[in-house]
């Protein structure tokens, strides 16, 4: 449905990548704007460039491979959005930015997060952490979120890392013992 320079409809009759590579193919200039319940993404676009990507606090690649994610919701797109502060543009090709999103999202949807839920808690096992003896700096970072009674979800906000590598390292920590869920 065209409307206002726009369009609009329900993201599971096209999905969220063929859409930007449909709107990056027709070099459109605008705003993505993508809802799911009560999350909200942007996309803004400028003939081929990523120039910034959003989903809530989360922003850049992080953002465009949690949007790429999503099955249902609705989108509309707006070639004159209203909001104009991009001040924090990341500017980026979309046909890489996209690739390289998909690609992690590919293997994302290939690990076995069954004991890593959203809301899950992880409690840090300091015998077994001590038995190891090291941990690198993105472990060092998610232990302390982790002890910091923070949940799965948190712990993926908080680390600036694609939430693939934190999801790796997570499981890696749980495999060791060093993590554990507390439920």
């Amino acid at each position: 449905v065209r409307r206002l320079g726009g369009i609009r409809g329900p993201i599971d009759e096209i999905g969220i990548a063929n859409l930007v590579q449909m709107l990056a193919s027709a070099s459109a200039g605008g705003c993505l704007y993508l809802e799911r319940g009560n999350e909200d993404g942007r996309l803004w676009l400028d003939r081929g460039v990523l120039q910034r990507c959003e989903l809530g606090q989360v922003s850049g690649s992080k953002a465009l491979e949690r949007l790429l994610r999503w099955r249902e919701g609705n989108f509309w797109f707006e070639s004159q959005p209203r909001e104009r502060d991009l001040s924090q543009t990341e500017r980026t090709r979309l046909d890489g930015a996209l690739l390289d999103a998909l690609t992690r999202v590919d293997e994302l949807e290939r690990l076995d997060l069954a004991a890593l839920r959203p809301s899950t808690k992880l409690a840090v096992n300091e015998q077994r952490l001590d038995e190891r003896g090291f941990v690198d700096a993105r472990e060092s970072a998610i232990l302390e979120h982790a002890r910091s009674d923070r949940n799965v979800r948190s712990i993926l906000n908080a680390m600036p890392d694609s939430d693939l590598e934190v999801y790796r390292v997570l499981l890696a920590l749980l495999q060791a013992k060093i993590l554990e869920p507390c439920e």
